[in-house]
């Protein structure tokens, strides 16, 4: 293959049409500043970069805050169904999963549930005011 010297600015041209290619679609989000900014309940903002991968420490706050919205919300029950968690992550955060309990699985274990296979529950904490 022959190199083609340094003074043609056609290969210039080339090789940023390259570069743009490789890096327009491979931008971050959260390097833009455009995470999803959630806010419920009076809490405190908590953000999701990306839906697609949230990590242990978001999803544990996240589950509390999801929690503790549905208490405000609903003063009257003392439980939440992991099908009404799951619409809520769809509907309000944006993420998409379909098994509950395998999106917090690490996170439910401190929280008392009840209920069997096809309707699980967690049991609603008091809240501390």
């Amino acid at each position: 293959m022959r190199k083609r010297p340094l003074t043609d600015n056609t290969r210039f041209a080339g090789d940023f049409e390259f570069f743009y290619a490789l890096t327009a679609n491979r931008a971050r989000p959260h390097s833009l500043g455009l995470g999803l900014d959630l806010r419920g309940a009076g809490d405190e903002a908590l953000s999701v970069y990306n839906p697609n991968h949230v990590t242990a420490d978001t999803k544990k706050q996240l589950l509390i805050k999801i929690l503790r919205d549905h208490q405000v919300e609903n003063p009257g029950q003392d439980a939440m169904g992991f099908a009404e968690i799951r619409e809520v992550l769809k509907n309000r955060y944006k993420i998409e999963t379909k098994p509950t309990g395998l999106f917090f699985r690490n996170e439910i274990q401190d929280f008392e549930t009840r209920g069997g296979n096809k309707r699980k529950f967690i049991v609603l904490p008091k809240i501390v005011k």
